[in-house]
């Protein structure tokens, strides 16, 4: 309980800065400017595991065109939301990725 292993069939490396463990078929190596080895204690306290925290995603809808258009935005149900004029338009943002139909004349 509470043990982690990791396993490799050829070579288990850890790097940080310019010092390296290697453990390999052939033995362990460490480089290092320094290297302290420790007789006894413990690695340290290992940190808890994080809560997953639900991010909402929102999504932009902006409408671009190549030129002056009219326009009508609707659900897919047929709700009109809004119609315009222009090059340009804004639905709105939301949290979900909902279609629409956009008519343009």
């Amino acid at each position: 309980e509470g043990d982690i292993v990791l396993e490799s069939s050829s070579r288990i490396s850890l790097k940080a800065g310019g010092s390296f463990i290697s453990i390999h078929a052939g033995g362990v190596d460490i480089m290092g400017p320094k290297i302290n080895l420790n007789s006894g204690g413990s690695a340290g306290t290992p940190v808890e595991t994080l809560q997953v925290e639900m991010i909402t995603q929102y999504f932009d809808r902006k409408l671009r065109f190549s030129s002056d258009v009219n326009y009508r935005v609707e659900t897919t149900e047929g709700e009109e939301l809004f119609s315009g004029s222009g090059t340009s338009g804004y639905i709105d943002k939301a949290d979900c990725e909902s279609e629409y139909w956009v008519f343009v004349s």
